[in-house]
Protein backbone atom coordinates (compact mmCIF):
# COMPACT_ATOMS: atom_id res chain seq x y z
CA UNK A 1 0.00 0.00 0.00
CA UNK A 2 2.77 2.68 -1.08
CA UNK A 3 2.01 5.86 0.00
CA UNK A 4 -0.60 5.22 2.52
CA UNK A 5 1.73 4.26 5.52
CA UNK A 6 0.47 4.94 9.30
CA UNK A 7 3.73 6.25 10.99
CA UNK A 8 3.63 7.34 14.87
CA UNK A 9 5.37 10.21 15.31
CA UNK A 10 5.95 11.80 18.99
CA UNK A 11 6.35 15.43 19.33
CA UNK A 12 9.27 15.90 21.56
CA UNK A 13 7.97 19.17 23.08
CA UNK A 14 4.05 20.35 22.92
CA UNK A 15 4.86 24.07 23.36
CA UNK A 16 7.19 23.87 19.76
CA UNK A 17 5.98 23.71 16.32
CA UNK A 18 8.70 21.27 15.08
CA UNK A 19 10.72 18.52 16.65
CA UNK A 20 9.11 15.29 15.57
CA UNK A 21 11.29 11.73 15.65
CA UNK A 22 9.56 8.96 14.19
CA UNK A 23 7.55 5.76 15.75
CA UNK A 24 7.01 2.00 14.58
CA UNK A 25 3.55 1.30 13.88
CA UNK A 26 2.28 0.63 10.80
CA UNK A 27 -1.91 0.92 9.72
CA UNK A 28 -3.84 0.56 6.88
CA UNK A 29 -3.19 4.57 5.57
CA UNK A 30 -3.43 6.12 8.02
CA UNK A 31 -0.62 7.87 10.64
CA UNK A 32 -0.90 9.09 14.07
CA UNK A 33 0.56 12.08 15.13
CA UNK A 34 0.21 12.29 19.08
CA UNK A 35 1.67 14.82 21.65
CA UNK A 36 1.67 14.78 25.96
CA UNK A 37 3.07 11.81 28.07
CA UNK A 38 0.51 8.99 28.46
CA UNK A 39 0.89 6.45 25.36
CA UNK A 40 -2.66 4.55 25.27
CA UNK A 41 -3.23 1.71 22.28
CA UNK A 42 -5.74 2.63 19.38
CA UNK A 43 -6.83 -0.80 18.11
CA UNK A 44 -7.31 -0.15 13.97
CA UNK A 45 -8.29 -3.44 12.25
CA UNK A 46 -6.30 -5.31 14.86
CA UNK A 47 -3.26 -3.21 15.08
CA UNK A 48 -1.96 -1.40 17.75
CA UNK A 49 -0.54 2.17 17.56
CA UNK A 50 -0.39 4.84 20.06
CA UNK A 51 -2.83 7.49 21.15
CA UNK A 52 -1.07 9.85 23.66
CA UNK A 53 -3.12 11.96 26.13
CA UNK A 54 -2.01 13.46 29.71
CA UNK A 55 -3.07 11.86 32.59
CA UNK A 56 -5.09 14.95 33.49
CA UNK A 57 -6.31 15.02 29.80
CA UNK A 58 -7.24 11.25 29.90
CA UNK A 59 -9.67 11.64 32.72
CA UNK A 60 -10.96 15.34 31.65
CA UNK A 61 -12.06 13.27 28.59
CA UNK A 62 -13.84 10.43 30.58
CA UNK A 63 -15.73 13.18 32.48
CA UNK A 64 -16.84 15.88 30.13
CA UNK A 65 -16.78 13.85 26.69
CA UNK A 66 -19.92 14.97 24.90
CA UNK A 67 -21.13 17.24 27.52
CA UNK A 68 -20.04 20.72 26.14
CA UNK A 69 -22.50 23.36 25.62
CA UNK A 70 -22.09 23.56 21.65
CA UNK A 71 -24.65 20.66 21.29
CA UNK A 72 -27.08 22.57 19.52
CA UNK A 73 -30.79 22.20 19.77
CA UNK A 74 -32.13 20.49 15.97
CA UNK A 75 -35.51 18.56 15.58
CA UNK A 76 -33.26 15.09 14.72
CA UNK A 77 -30.31 16.18 16.27
CA UNK A 78 -28.99 13.66 18.74
CA UNK A 79 -28.45 14.69 22.13
CA UNK A 80 -24.53 14.09 22.29
CA UNK A 81 -23.18 15.07 19.24
CA UNK A 82 -20.97 17.84 17.73
CA UNK A 83 -21.76 18.59 13.61
CA UNK A 84 -20.86 20.71 11.08
CA UNK A 85 -23.07 23.88 10.98
CA UNK A 86 -24.12 23.33 14.70
CA UNK A 87 -27.46 20.73 14.00
CA UNK A 88 -28.34 18.59 11.66
CA UNK A 89 -30.94 21.24 9.69
CA UNK A 90 -26.99 23.16 9.30
CA UNK A 91 -28.40 26.19 10.34
CA UNK A 92 -25.75 27.49 12.14
CA UNK A 93 -27.53 28.35 15.30
CA UNK A 94 -25.72 27.56 18.49
CA UNK A 95 -28.07 27.21 21.82
CA UNK A 96 -24.89 28.10 23.93
CA UNK A 97 -23.46 31.21 25.72
CA UNK A 98 -21.41 32.94 23.92
CA UNK A 99 -18.75 35.46 25.28
CA UNK A 100 -20.36 39.03 26.28
CA UNK A 101 -17.78 41.67 25.37
CA UNK A 102 -14.32 40.36 25.29
CA UNK A 103 -11.33 42.36 24.75
CA UNK A 104 -8.85 39.92 22.72
CA UNK A 105 -8.06 36.72 21.77
CA UNK A 106 -8.20 34.43 25.25
CA UNK A 107 -5.11 31.69 23.89
CA UNK A 108 -3.73 30.85 21.00
CA UNK A 109 -2.71 27.04 20.09
CA UNK A 110 0.72 26.09 19.39
CA UNK A 111 1.21 26.09 15.23
CA UNK A 112 -0.16 23.47 14.22
CA UNK A 113 0.54 23.64 10.61
CA UNK A 114 2.73 26.55 7.89
CA UNK A 115 0.88 28.21 4.62
CA UNK A 116 3.20 29.32 2.60
CA UNK A 117 2.05 31.11 -0.63
CA UNK A 118 3.98 30.93 -4.18
CA UNK A 119 3.65 29.16 -7.54
CA UNK A 120 2.52 25.93 -7.67
CA UNK A 121 4.93 24.94 -10.65
CA UNK A 122 7.85 26.87 -9.07
CA UNK A 123 8.05 27.12 -5.56
CA UNK A 124 6.13 23.86 -4.09
CA UNK A 125 8.89 21.76 -4.48
CA UNK A 126 11.24 24.09 -2.05
CA UNK A 127 8.40 24.81 0.00
CA UNK A 128 7.92 20.94 0.44
CA UNK A 129 11.78 20.69 1.58
CA UNK A 130 11.61 23.52 4.05
CA UNK A 131 9.04 21.88 6.09
CA UNK A 132 11.69 21.28 8.96
CA UNK A 133 9.16 18.27 10.45
CA UNK A 134 5.93 20.75 10.27
CA UNK A 135 3.01 20.20 8.66
CA UNK A 136 2.38 22.78 5.25
CA UNK A 137 -0.13 23.49 3.41
CA UNK A 138 -1.02 25.49 0.44
CA UNK A 139 -4.13 27.59 0.22
CA UNK A 140 -6.23 27.77 -3.09
CA UNK A 141 -7.68 29.87 -5.23
CA UNK A 142 -4.78 32.19 -7.23
CA UNK A 143 -1.89 29.99 -5.16
CA UNK A 144 -1.74 26.40 -6.15
CA UNK A 145 -5.39 26.22 -7.56
CA UNK A 146 -4.78 22.59 -8.56
CA UNK A 147 -2.71 22.00 -5.56
CA UNK A 148 -6.53 21.12 -3.54
CA UNK A 149 -6.36 22.69 -0.58
CA UNK A 150 -9.29 21.86 1.42
CA UNK A 151 -10.27 22.63 5.52
CA UNK A 152 -13.32 21.65 8.07
CA UNK A 153 -14.90 24.09 11.03
CA UNK A 154 -13.85 22.98 14.45
CA UNK A 155 -16.00 20.85 16.20
CA UNK A 156 -16.17 21.11 20.31
CA UNK A 157 -17.25 18.35 21.82
CA UNK A 158 -16.79 17.42 25.75
CA UNK A 159 -13.29 19.17 26.23
CA UNK A 160 -11.79 18.48 22.89
CA UNK A 161 -11.90 20.26 19.33
CA UNK A 162 -12.09 18.19 16.39
CA UNK A 163 -11.18 19.35 12.56
CA UNK A 164 -9.76 18.23 9.57
CA UNK A 165 -7.19 19.61 6.70
CA UNK A 166 -6.45 18.18 3.24
CA UNK A 167 -3.33 18.93 0.77
CA UNK A 168 -1.99 16.54 -0.53
CA UNK A 169 -2.39 14.39 2.92
CA UNK A 170 -5.15 14.41 5.10
CA UNK A 171 -4.75 15.50 9.12
CA UNK A 172 -7.45 14.91 11.61
CA UNK A 173 -6.55 17.38 14.83
CA UNK A 174 -7.80 17.36 18.43
CA UNK A 175 -6.75 20.01 20.00
CA UNK A 176 -7.90 20.58 23.92
CA UNK A 177 -10.91 23.46 23.88
CA UNK A 178 -9.64 24.99 27.19
CA UNK A 179 -5.55 25.40 26.33
CA UNK A 180 -5.55 24.51 22.62
CA UNK A 181 -2.50 22.38 23.13
CA UNK A 182 -2.37 19.75 20.69
CA UNK A 183 -3.54 16.28 22.05
CA UNK A 184 -3.13 13.85 18.82
CA UNK A 185 -3.43 14.26 15.07
CA UNK A 186 -4.01 11.15 12.69
CA UNK A 187 -2.37 11.81 8.98
CA UNK A 188 -3.28 9.69 5.34
CA UNK A 189 -0.53 9.97 3.47
CA UNK A 190 -1.29 11.09 -0.57
CA UNK A 191 -5.01 10.96 0.69
CA UNK A 192 -7.83 12.91 2.60
CA UNK A 193 -10.12 13.10 5.89
CA UNK A 194 -13.69 14.64 4.94
CA UNK A 195 -14.74 16.77 8.32
CA UNK A 196 -15.21 15.24 10.88
CA UNK A 197 -18.87 14.23 13.08
CA UNK A 198 -18.75 13.19 16.48
CA UNK A 199 -22.10 11.45 18.28
CA UNK A 200 -22.28 9.32 21.64
CA UNK A 201 -18.34 9.13 21.93
CA UNK A 202 -17.43 7.83 18.55
CA UNK A 203 -15.62 10.23 15.58
CA UNK A 204 -16.44 9.56 11.79
CA UNK A 205 -14.78 10.66 8.81
CA UNK A 206 -14.91 9.55 5.42
CA UNK A 207 -11.39 9.30 3.26
CA UNK A 208 -11.23 9.21 -0.67
CA UNK A 209 -10.23 5.61 -0.50
CA UNK A 210 -14.06 5.08 -0.12
CA UNK A 211 -13.63 3.94 3.36
CA UNK A 212 -15.79 5.46 6.18
CA UNK A 213 -13.81 5.12 9.91
CA UNK A 214 -15.73 5.09 13.15
CA UNK A 215 -13.32 6.06 15.94
CA UNK A 216 -14.07 5.09 19.47
CA UNK A 217 -13.46 8.52 21.24
CA UNK A 218 -13.37 6.65 25.16
CA UNK A 219 -11.59 3.51 24.53
CA UNK A 220 -9.50 5.10 22.09
CA UNK A 221 -10.19 2.57 19.63
CA UNK A 222 -11.77 1.72 15.85
CA UNK A 223 -14.85 0.76 16.42
CA UNK A 224 -15.35 -0.04 12.78
CA UNK A 225 -14.71 0.75 9.20
CA UNK A 226 -16.67 0.53 6.19
CA UNK A 227 -15.40 0.48 2.77
CA UNK A 228 -17.85 1.47 -0.08
CA UNK A 229 -17.56 -2.18 -2.80
CA UNK A 230 -16.36 0.21 -5.61
CA UNK A 231 -13.40 2.17 -3.32
CA UNK A 232 -15.22 5.47 -4.25
CA UNK A 233 -14.39 8.73 -2.52
CA UNK A 234 -16.20 10.05 0.25
CA UNK A 235 -17.17 13.38 -0.54
CA UNK A 236 -18.21 14.77 2.40
CA UNK A 237 -18.55 14.62 6.54
CA UNK A 238 -20.65 11.97 7.47
CA UNK A 239 -23.83 12.92 9.46
CA UNK A 240 -25.41 11.51 12.57
CA UNK A 241 -29.24 10.96 12.99
CA UNK A 242 -31.41 8.80 15.20
CA UNK A 243 -28.26 5.75 14.92
CA UNK A 244 -27.74 6.12 11.62
CA UNK A 245 -24.74 7.20 9.75
CA UNK A 246 -24.99 9.14 6.21
CA UNK A 247 -22.31 10.25 3.35
CA UNK A 248 -22.64 10.28 -0.31
CA UNK A 249 -19.33 8.87 -2.61
CA UNK A 250 -18.28 9.64 -6.08
CA UNK A 251 -19.79 6.46 -7.82
CA UNK A 252 -23.28 8.57 -7.18
CA UNK A 253 -24.16 6.40 -4.20
CA UNK A 254 -25.70 7.21 -1.11
CA UNK A 255 -25.31 5.57 2.07
CA UNK A 256 -26.81 5.18 5.36
CA UNK A 257 -25.24 2.80 8.16
CA UNK A 258 -25.70 1.86 11.75
CA UNK A 259 -23.76 3.76 13.77
CA UNK A 260 -22.65 1.42 16.00
CA UNK A 261 -21.83 -1.28 13.94
CA UNK A 262 -21.13 -0.04 10.31
CA UNK A 263 -24.10 -2.37 8.64
CA UNK A 264 -25.57 -0.76 5.52
CA UNK A 265 -29.38 -0.31 6.56
CA UNK A 266 -29.94 1.03 2.67
CA UNK A 267 -28.47 2.59 -0.26
CA UNK A 268 -29.68 5.22 -2.57
CA UNK A 269 -28.14 5.51 -6.65
CA UNK A 270 -28.20 8.36 -8.88
CA UNK A 271 -26.68 6.34 -11.71
CA UNK A 272 -24.43 8.80 -12.71
CA UNK A 273 -21.01 10.29 -10.63
CA UNK A 274 -21.95 12.78 -7.93
CA UNK A 275 -19.93 14.62 -5.27
CA UNK A 276 -22.49 14.56 -2.85
CA UNK A 277 -22.50 17.60 0.20
CA UNK A 278 -23.06 17.21 3.62
CA UNK A 279 -26.96 16.38 3.94
CA UNK A 280 -29.65 18.15 5.93
CA UNK A 281 -32.31 16.70 7.54
CA UNK A 282 -35.89 17.15 8.90
CA UNK A 283 -39.05 15.29 9.43
CA UNK A 284 -37.87 12.14 8.51
CA UNK A 285 -36.37 13.14 5.55
CA UNK A 286 -32.23 13.40 4.32
CA UNK A 287 -32.63 16.77 1.95
CA UNK A 288 -29.05 15.61 -0.09
CA UNK A 289 -27.36 18.32 -2.51
CA UNK A 290 -24.83 17.16 -5.34
CA UNK A 291 -21.99 19.23 -7.36
CA UNK A 292 -24.46 17.90 -10.49
CA UNK A 293 -27.01 20.61 -9.64
CA UNK A 294 -29.59 17.86 -8.76
CA UNK A 295 -31.08 18.23 -4.82
CA UNK A 296 -32.48 14.32 -3.47
CA UNK A 297 -35.06 14.27 -0.76
CA UNK A 298 -34.87 10.61 0.75
CA UNK A 299 -36.72 8.90 3.40
CA UNK A 300 -34.07 8.62 6.10
CA UNK A 301 -36.04 5.29 7.19
CA UNK A 302 -35.98 3.78 3.49
CA UNK A 303 -34.10 5.67 1.12
CA UNK A 304 -37.29 6.11 -1.17
CA UNK A 305 -36.74 9.31 -2.95
CA UNK A 306 -39.45 11.68 -2.18
CA UNK A 307 -38.86 14.64 -4.38
CA UNK A 308 -35.62 15.90 -6.64
CA UNK A 309 -34.84 19.09 -7.58
CA UNK A 310 -32.68 20.40 -10.55
CA UNK A 311 -31.53 24.26 -10.67
CA UNK A 312 -31.57 25.81 -13.44
CA UNK A 313 -28.53 25.15 -16.03
CA UNK A 314 -27.68 22.22 -13.58
CA UNK A 315 -25.66 24.70 -11.70
CA UNK A 316 -23.56 23.25 -8.22
CA UNK A 317 -25.20 22.92 -5.20
CA UNK A 318 -22.90 24.94 -2.84
CA UNK A 319 -24.95 24.28 0.55
CA UNK A 320 -28.80 23.48 2.06
CA UNK A 321 -30.42 24.66 5.17
CA UNK A 322 -33.68 23.57 6.67
CA UNK A 323 -35.42 25.63 8.67
CA UNK A 324 -39.46 26.21 9.09
CA UNK A 325 -40.57 23.47 6.34
CA UNK A 326 -38.64 25.19 3.59
CA UNK A 327 -35.04 23.65 2.22
CA UNK A 328 -32.87 27.02 1.77
CA UNK A 329 -30.27 26.32 -1.43
CA UNK A 330 -27.59 28.12 -2.74
CA UNK A 331 -26.06 27.63 -6.27
CA UNK A 332 -22.61 27.79 -7.28
CA UNK A 333 -23.65 31.48 -8.74
CA UNK A 334 -24.64 32.57 -5.50
CA UNK A 335 -28.38 32.03 -5.59
CA UNK A 336 -30.22 31.73 -2.90
CA UNK A 337 -33.49 29.48 -3.36
CA UNK A 338 -36.69 28.74 -1.34
CA UNK A 339 -37.97 24.84 -1.58
CA UNK A 340 -41.17 24.16 -0.21
CA UNK A 341 -39.50 20.80 1.90
CA UNK A 342 -43.04 18.60 1.31
CA UNK A 343 -42.57 18.97 -2.30
CA UNK A 344 -39.46 20.58 -3.42
CA UNK A 345 -41.45 23.33 -5.48
CA UNK A 346 -39.33 26.40 -5.65
CA UNK A 347 -41.19 29.34 -3.78
CA UNK A 348 -38.69 32.41 -4.86
CA UNK A 349 -34.80 33.62 -4.50
CA UNK A 350 -33.08 36.42 -3.12
CA UNK A 351 -32.57 39.38 -4.99
CA UNK A 352 -29.90 39.44 -7.76
CA UNK A 353 -27.79 42.44 -5.45
CA UNK A 354 -27.27 40.27 -2.30
CA UNK A 355 -26.05 36.41 -3.88
CA UNK A 356 -24.73 34.19 -1.14
CA UNK A 357 -20.66 33.54 -1.24
CA UNK A 358 -20.63 31.58 2.12
CA UNK A 359 -22.95 29.18 3.69
CA UNK A 360 -26.25 30.49 4.77
CA UNK A 361 -27.48 30.58 8.56
CA UNK A 362 -30.93 31.29 9.08
CA UNK A 363 -32.80 31.90 12.57
CA UNK A 364 -36.16 33.25 13.13
CA UNK A 365 -36.97 33.99 9.93
CA UNK A 366 -34.29 35.70 8.96
CA UNK A 367 -31.43 34.62 6.54
CA UNK A 368 -27.96 35.44 6.98
CA UNK A 369 -24.74 35.15 4.50
CA UNK A 370 -21.60 36.72 3.49
CA UNK A 371 -21.82 38.74 -0.03
CA UNK A 372 -20.53 37.26 -2.82
CA UNK A 373 -19.06 40.07 -4.32
CA UNK A 374 -16.53 42.08 -2.09
CA UNK A 375 -17.28 42.02 1.50
CA UNK A 376 -20.83 42.63 3.77
CA UNK A 377 -22.77 40.60 5.54
CA UNK A 378 -26.51 40.49 4.66
CA UNK A 379 -29.79 39.95 6.39
CA UNK A 380 -32.71 38.35 4.11
CA UNK A 381 -36.21 38.02 4.97
CA UNK A 382 -36.65 34.04 4.90
CA UNK A 383 -40.53 34.01 3.80
CA UNK A 384 -40.07 37.08 0.66
CA UNK A 385 -36.15 37.17 0.27
CA UNK A 386 -36.07 41.02 0.50
CA UNK A 387 -32.87 42.64 1.95
CA UNK A 388 -33.79 43.35 5.63
CA UNK A 389 -29.97 44.68 6.45
CA UNK A 390 -26.53 44.73 5.07
CA UNK A 391 -23.13 45.46 7.46
CA UNK A 392 -20.23 46.42 5.51
CA UNK A 393 -17.22 44.84 5.77
CA UNK A 394 -13.72 46.11 3.71
CA UNK A 395 -13.18 42.10 2.42
CA UNK A 396 -15.16 39.14 2.02
CA UNK A 397 -16.53 37.40 5.44
CA UNK A 398 -16.97 33.70 6.10
CA UNK A 399 -20.22 31.85 6.87
CA UNK A 400 -22.11 33.20 10.13
CA UNK A 401 -22.44 31.44 13.19
CA UNK A 402 -25.61 32.65 15.41
CA UNK A 403 -26.49 32.29 19.37
CA UNK A 404 -28.79 34.36 21.57
CA UNK A 405 -29.96 36.83 18.92
CA UNK A 406 -26.17 38.12 17.54
CA UNK A 407 -24.60 37.04 14.15
CA UNK A 408 -20.74 36.16 14.71
CA UNK A 409 -18.46 36.53 12.04
CA UNK A 410 -14.96 36.88 10.60
CA UNK A 411 -13.61 38.18 7.37
CA UNK A 412 -10.89 38.77 5.62
CA UNK A 413 -9.64 42.07 6.92
CA UNK A 414 -8.50 39.77 10.27
CA UNK A 415 -11.63 41.06 12.52
CA UNK A 416 -14.09 38.75 14.17
CA UNK A 417 -17.50 40.48 14.92
CA UNK A 418 -20.67 40.37 16.61
CA UNK A 419 -23.44 41.98 14.94
CA UNK A 420 -27.25 42.60 16.00
CA UNK A 421 -29.15 40.13 14.46
CA UNK A 422 -32.21 42.03 14.05
CA UNK A 423 -31.28 45.68 13.49
CA UNK A 424 -27.58 45.15 12.00
CA UNK A 425 -26.19 47.04 14.46
CA UNK A 426 -22.07 46.37 15.77
CA UNK A 427 -22.15 44.98 19.06
CA UNK A 428 -18.37 44.52 19.02
CA UNK A 429 -15.14 43.78 17.08
CA UNK A 430 -11.82 42.35 17.72
CA UNK A 431 -8.59 42.04 15.72
CA UNK A 432 -7.59 38.85 15.02
CA UNK A 433 -4.13 39.41 13.81
CA UNK A 434 -4.47 36.52 10.96
CA UNK A 435 -6.85 36.35 8.24
CA UNK A 436 -9.34 33.26 9.59
CA UNK A 437 -9.77 29.78 7.02
CA UNK A 438 -12.68 28.14 9.13
CA UNK A 439 -15.96 29.82 10.00
CA UNK A 440 -16.43 30.46 14.01
CA UNK A 441 -18.01 28.19 16.22
CA UNK A 442 -19.31 28.96 19.36
CA UNK A 443 -19.53 26.66 22.60
CA UNK A 444 -19.95 27.30 26.26
CA UNK A 445 -18.99 31.15 26.47
CA UNK A 446 -16.24 30.88 23.92
CA UNK A 447 -15.91 31.73 20.32
CA UNK A 448 -13.38 29.42 18.43
CA UNK A 449 -11.62 29.64 15.09
CA UNK A 450 -8.92 28.10 13.01
CA UNK A 451 -6.39 31.03 11.15
CA UNK A 452 -3.88 31.40 8.38
CA UNK A 453 -1.56 31.41 11.12
CA UNK A 454 -2.13 27.56 11.58
CA UNK A 455 -3.06 27.83 14.91
CA UNK A 456 -7.02 27.49 16.78
CA UNK A 457 -7.98 30.67 18.31
CA UNK A 458 -10.73 30.95 21.17
CA UNK A 459 -12.42 34.28 22.54
CA UNK A 460 -14.22 34.26 25.28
Amino acid sequence: MAGNQLTVLMRLNSQSSSGFRKGVSIVKGLRLVATAALALPLMCSGLIFSWTLTKKALAQTSAAQGRSGAVSKGEEALADSAIERANLQRTGVFHTKAPDNPSGITWESPRLFIMKRGRYDTDMPKLLNQGGGEMIFFPGGNWFHSYEFEYSDPLVYGDTIYFSLNVGDGYLFAVDAKTGQSKWTLQRKKGYFTAPAVANDILYAGADDGVVHALDLMIHREKWRFTTPDKSKVTAAPSVSNGVVFFGTTSGRFYALSAQTGEVKWTFETGQPTYWLTPAFADGMVVCGANSGALYTLETETGKQVWKFTTKDKERINSVVISNEVAFVTDYQGNVLHLDLKTGEQKHKAGKDNKAGSVLAVDDNTIYFGGWHGGNIYAVDAMTGEERWKFRTAEPCNSPAISDGVVYFTCEDKKLYAIDAKTGRRHWTIETKNIQVSNPVIADGTIYFIGDSGKVYAVR
